[in-house]
């Protein structure tokens, strides 16, 4: 019977004891250096996952090579803009005026307002973190994208009704050219459910353009924290985690108090059962990715897919009891070879006998690997979740810590995707909010009620929570 592991040491690993594998996809974008480029940088992001899907490149030397002509501090790009041939004006008094209005149009405080999804193209880059950032779009292509053209045309439609967007559209085109399709990290989905409902969800989301500009970065940002979030958890049940369905985490309303007995609070419920685990997702991501060298992997030249335990199991269970028999032995042999590896002091080995079964194996291997790990890589790759949700989904509250957050802002757009163009019974509405990773103790819902008569889009029957119904919103 063919061999169902097809990883090594000799042939896989490196010479010196560091942690890389080169041909497996990668499951998270993160990084073991100390940073915190993803705090606050999220609309860089899409700027590079915008030129990532359109294949533009940036080429800033006309912005840098350009003097002010007509004012001191004005924008470069609006000045650029302001230059254009194809608008006469009757003196530069009035070029002057046009300039401010691009300004003001495109600019608040030197930051660009899309004002259009194809401008992500031209926000343009992060003076530091830039490799951090590459990944995360990168990853965002990978898993919630994919071929999927009608999302990709959010980055690629020029179209407009807007005369001063079609105008500014046509001049910065000149300062992007297409480039050669450079190689990227790919990576694998462990979670496609959460990716099906992400892309029903900007589906709906799109179809009302002022809506969708205004809030979708921060749709996009809550689907790619909650994506890893939930990759802790899932990851922790080892082959029990099995990425069916999204494990609800509790959040709290932003403008409500909290105590340290509401859920959001618990260790287990809220935020920081992601915190207190996060430092093993670097361990998981190794195992895992070694453990894609295998018989289900036939096409090496489309790369090495991840599974996760539950799946890869699956997989072996699929080839009978014999399988299952062969794969604990060689799993058995893949220990063996981390264990010489990683211990280059034969005296140091551990010499108690392995078990026989994969669960087992698995969380043997998984206990060598992080005992093997540099501890501050484990904790900075681990550290870069709380980073991507600072200051948007995460919130501090005093001794608590930071705990998982939603704004008003995001409630209402969140229920205007998850309600579409029907009434929705509330309960119903909860459900779905948790479909999303998003769980409410009954504090948080009795505000959510209130709020909701206050933006009269609650439909109240009678005194029954099951009579009520949120109207749509857009």
């Amino acid at each position: 019977m063919d061999k169902i592991l097809h990883i090594n040491a000799e042939q896989h690993l490196p010479s010196g004891v560091v942690h890389t594998l080169n041909k497996p996809s990668y499951l998270f974008p993160f990084t073991t250096k100390k940073t915190k480029y993803l705090q606050g940088n999220f609309k860089i992001v899409i700027s590079e996952l915008a030129r990532n899907i359109t294949h533009y490149d940036l080429q800033p030397r006309k912005l840098e090579e350009l003097d002010f002509y007509y004012f001191e501090g004005a924008n470069k790009l609006s000045e650029f803009i302001a230059g254009t041939k194809e608008v006469e004006f009757p003196d530069d008094v009035a070029r002057v005026n046009f300039l401010r209005l691009i300004d003001t149009y495109l600019f608040s405080d030197q930051q660009m307002k899309v004002v259009h999804t194809y401008l992500y193209n031209f926000i343009g880059k992060s003076e530091a973190g830039q490799t951090e950032i590459n990944h995360l779009a990168e990853f965002i292509a990978s898993v919630f994208i994919g071929d999927n053209e009608e999302i990709k045309n959010i980055f690629k439609n020029k179209e407009t009704d807007d005369i001063l967007t079609r105008l500014i559209i046509k001049e910065i085109d000149q300062l992007v050219e297409e480039k050669k399709t450079a190689p990227k990290r790919q990576y694998s989905n462990l979670f496609p459910n959460f990716t099906k409902l992400f892309q029903q969800d900007i589906q709906f989301l799109v179809k009302h353009k002022e809506f969708f500009i205004a809030n979708f970065e921060m749709f996009l940002h809550y689907y790619a924290f909650m994506y890893v979030c939930q990759g802790v958890v899932q990851l922790e049940k080892m082959a029990q985690g099995t990425f069916e369905e999204a494990h609800p985490l509790y959040f709290a309303l932003d403008w409500e108090a909290v105590r340290k007995k509401r859920p959001v609070a618990d260790d287990f419920k809220g935020f920081k059962v992601v915190k207190d685990n996060a430092i093993n997702l670097f361990s998981h991501e190794f195992v895992l990715r070694s453990l894609s060298y295998n018989i289900f992997n036939k096409d090496k030249d489309a790369g090495y897919e991840v599974r996760s335990y539950h799946q890869l199991l699956h997989d072996v269970e699929s080839r009978g009891e014999n399988g299952k028999q062969q794969f604990v032995q060689e799993l058995k042999e893949w220990v063996k070879d981390y264990i010489n590896w990683s211990y280059r002091n034969p005296e140091e080995r551990p010499t108690s006998e392995l078990p026989n079964t994969a669960e087992e194996l698995f969380e043997v291997l998984l206990a060598l690997v992080k005992d093997r790990m540099n501890d501050d890589a484990r904790k900075e790759y681990g550290r870069s979740i709380e980073n991507l949700g600072l200051g948007v989904f995460l919130k501090q509250r005093g001794s608590l810590g930071y705990l998982l957050n939603i704004n008003h802002d995001f409630l209402m757009m969140m229920t205007a995707v998850i309600v579409k163009d029907g009434r929705m019974p509330f309960k119903t509405l909860l459900k779905e909010f948790e479909k999303r990773g998003i769980a409410f103790d009954r504090h948080s819902i009795e505000e959510i009620i209130t709020l909701f008569n206050n933006h009269n889009i609650l439909d109240k029957k009678s005194d029954s929570g099951d009579a009520q119904y949120v109207k749509p919103i857009l």
